[in-house]
């Protein structure tokens, strides 16, 4: 287990913590903790790695874990000096809670000011490090740096929440502020919660802003570069470094400038023994080009079939992203080569727009732009009740058009989700719909949507997929399975140096003429393989579907869970039968990626021993 923290904020009249504390802290097993408490206030910590570290100055009690560092020189001088401890002290009494404003770098961090009955937890901007918070009532807040240390006072698991399970069908994690337990909430990236005994608020502290300036093309792209440079020396500074290399533009450009920075420079890839699926070809090309140790491993489906239980106690919740299985097994080779430190490409999409979704949007907001009585008085008309249209292709595709583009943002991004597929009703068992509130995800993908300061769409879909896409999803997809095999990771496209960089530049660079990627190509163009720079957008897919209409043990495994999830009152049983039989006669990646989501949930219940049934705890 990583090094993780677990600590109570207590009101001067509470009782003494150390009892819940020590009842939290049975889940650390195997590790040694050193328990920190105040008349009001206790922190536990466990671990031994030099990243973590506790605070304990006697007014001020408090944990860190991470790899963070100060944007003010004479702090970040103490840090170097004396450590993070102390620089933290001294940043407090300077700054009090708004030192999270001067502090880079992936962090989670929890101080509480015994003096002042004041306590504040805080993660990092892009929300590469977690941390869980459970408000207690008069007993106060009870906090953890992984969800499953943070149990009830008699140690004990907390209720499973129907709504977290709906929410995880849909979006195939459970997106922060919520976790899959009733009064358990995870902190949002660039998020901040202060506690002072009675009331508790939650703020964000950082907000991006998209201002573009008057740099130049070419001026851009040099600073794009150093910048680039700078993050992956940084990344690298650790001893046995090396790469995920999955042959895209992202990871390749880490993979060759780590290759800058140290040699050798270790790269490692995932391939299928499956058409369609295997990228080995791409990644090969870029370690030749670059002069990367390359090495490589096929996953089989028997590897599938091995692991996945190991997966899914790994994680704090229900966890539906296959690609975990190659992300587990690129990592597990990296630590039998001797690697100890992995740079991952995860980040270069988001910031430098580079998914699919980007374009297509735009291609909709040309509907949102054109004024209305041309749509209401030609576009629609023709496109909706066009008697026959269907019949014909051009009119189909238009009502196809239009139809989507009359969803509002970013809801239309969920138009083929597949709680959107069919009529509720149909999918999802009433003790767990009668017990749900089914607009909820769309709220919440609204209100981050709404929240972003960017005045272009596709900013603001770059900002909302730095939440759900890259915090709720991918870092902790890449971080648990990095800690399952024994490694470290660094996210030098997450450098906040770069990320702020990705702000000033303009949209229609990002963005041009429908390309993908233009700029971030553009600037590469010189520096990346040619064939690398004009491949499609691929990733680390696992042929999921494919093998399970081909492999008995890995079908007998997804049969099991379903049959087993069908008795939980989530999905009807109807709707079960009806997946199997899509999968095995039509599209078998498409339905048996939600029967993957459906096998990670049931298989989460039973390694972590849930007996859970939806309604049952309302």
């Amino acid at each position: 287990m990583k090094d993780s923290f677990l600590g109570l904020a207590m009101r001067r009249s509470s009782a003494d913590p150390r009892s819940e504390l020590a009842s939290m802290a049975t889940g650390q097993s195997g590790q040694t903790s050193r328990v920190v408490v105040s008349e009001s206030s206790g922190v536990s910590f466990a671990g031994t790695d030099a990243d973590s570290c506790l605070v304990d100055t006697g007014d001020l009690v408090g944990a860190a874990i991470g790899t963070p560092f100060w944007a003010v020189a004479d702090l970040e001088g103490i840090r170097r000096e004396a450590g993070l401890p102390e620089s933290l002290a001294v940043a407090y009494a300077r700054f009090g809670i708004d030192l999270v404003d001067k502090l880079r770098g992936p962090f989670s961090l929890a101080l509480m000011d015994t003096a002042k009955d004041l306590s504040f937890l805080a993660i990092d901007r892009m929300g590469i490090c977690q941390l869980h918070y459970s408000p207690r009532g008069n007993s106060g807040l009870a906090f953890a740096s992984r969800g499953s240390l943070l149990r009830l006072p008699d140690g004990s698991m907390p209720a499973i929440s129907d709504q977290s399970v709906y929410n995880y069908l849909y979006f195939h994690v459970v997106p922060s502020p919520e976790t899959i337990f009733q009064n358990q909430y995870k902190l949002q990236p660039g998020e901040r919660v202060v506690f002072n005994g009675d009331d508790l608020l939650r703020e964000r502290y950082w907000v991006p802003e998209f201002r573009c300036g008057n740099t130049s093309r070419p001026e851009l792209e040099d600073e794009l570069r150093h910048l680039m440079r700078a993050s992956v020396k940084r990344a690298a500074a650790h001893s046995n470094t090396g790469a995920f290399l999955s042959g895209g533009i992202d990871s390749s450009t880490i993979a060759g400038m780590l290759s800058e920075v140290q040699d050798p420079s270790p790269t490692f890839t995932i391939g299928f023994d499956e058409k369609g699926y295997d990228e080995t070809s791409f990644a090969q090309v870029t370690s030749t080009y670059f002069g990367n140790q390359q090495h490589e491993y096929f996953v089989t489906p028997e590897d599938v079939v091995n692991i996945l239980p190991t997966i899914a106690d790994a994680y704090d919740e229900p966890f539906g992203n296959s690609s975990v299985v190659p992300t587990y097994y690129c990592a597990k080779m990296a630590l039998d080569s001797g690697v100890n430190t992995l740079l991952a490409g995860d980040g270069g999409d988001e910031l430098f727009a580079g998914n699919t979704r980007y374009v297509t949007q735009q291609i909709f907001n040309i509907y949102d732009r054109t004024p209305g009585f041309l749509k209401s008085l030609m576009i629609d008309p023709l496109a909706l009740k066009l008697p026959g249209g269907q019949r014909f292709m051009p009119t189909r595709k238009l009502r196809s058009y239009v139809t989507q583009a009359k969803v509002p943002m970013p809801q239309r991004l969920e138009t083929y989700n597949y709680l959107n597929r069919s009529p509720l009703e149909q999918i999802l068992h009433p003790a767990l719909l009668n017990n749900v509130d089914e607009r909820m995800p769309a709220i919440a993908l609204g209100k981050t949507y709404d929240a972003s300061q960017a005045s272009s769409i596709v900013n603001r879909m770059l900002e909302l997929d730095w939440k759900i896409t890259l915090a709720d999803n991918d870092l902790r997809k890449v971080n648990t399975m990095c800690d399952l095999a024994g490694v470290s990771v660094r996210y030098p496209f997450l450098d906040d140096d770069l990320v702020a960089f990705s702000e000033r530049v303009p949209e229609k660079m990002k963005i041009s003429r429908f390309r993908l990627r233009h700029f971030f190509k553009h600037a590469m163009k010189n520096y990346l393989p040619p064939e690398v720079l004009k491949k499609s957008k691929h990733g680390f897919g696992l042929p999921f579907g494919v093998w399970m209409n081909s492999h008995q043990p890995l079908q007998e495994l997804a049969y099991d869970c379903l049959a087993d999830i069908g008795k939980r009152g989530i999905i009807q049983p109807d709707y079960l039968q009806q997946l199997v039989n899509a999968h095995r006669s039509t599209h078998a990646h498409y339905y048996g990626e939600f029967i993957w989501v459906l096998m990670a949930l049931e298989l989460w219940f039973k390694q972590h021993g849930i007996r859970y049934e939806a309604g049952a705890n309302r």
